[in-house]
């Protein structure tokens, strides 16, 4: 009863702080409720979390995160599917939700969900998942597109590091 006041107590005062902070905080105590064998406290702070986190998509990736860590995968991959689906997922994100895409549901949904990812992002291993995507669908043709968007992209980025600023 007491580990539970100070857990209450701890959780009460992080809300507090700033919210980005406080959330952070939260995050933190429901990966160690978690890890010390208090699972349903750590979903239940793991929560309070997801509330705060509103729709703020960097605070969502935090959430996506603690609950792979709380041995919910599906919940981090909902999320994260979801804000690629909105164009708000992190472009560093995008490569590992594609290939997931491609893994689980096949060549034709990673293309629709990774060339719809691709008008905001040239990440380089995310048009190498559209090249093997289209490859496995047999379209020889798109694959030599996104290797030519691939070069394209890996070229300009050259010359922006080569202009002087």
């Amino acid at each position: 009863e007491v580990a539970r006041g100070e857990r209450e107590a701890a959780v009460g005062e992080a809300e507090r702080l700033d919210e980005a902070l406080g959330m952070q905080a939260l995050a933190v105590l429901a990966v160690r409720l978690h890890e010390s064998s208090q699972q349903q406290q750590g979903a239940a702070v793991l929560a309070r979390v997801k509330t705060l986190a509103g729709q703020d998509a960097g605070k969502l990736l935090w959430v996506a995160d603690v609950a792979r860590r709380l041995g919910k995968p599906g919940v981090g991959q909902d999320i994260e599917r979801a804000l690629l689906a909105e164009g708000r997922l992190h472009p560093e994100r995008v490569p590992a939700v594609v290939t997931r895409v491609l893994e689980t549901e096949g060549a034709v949904a990673a293309l629709r969900v990774g060339e719809a990812a691709a008008k905001g992002t040239h990440h380089p291993e995310l048009l190498d998942i559209l090249m093997v995507a289209s490859h496995n669908v047999g379209d020889e043709a798109r694959a030599a597109y996104w290797s030519a968007i691939k070069l394209l992209s890996a070229g300009a980025e050259v010359a922006i590091k080569q202009t002087p600023k």
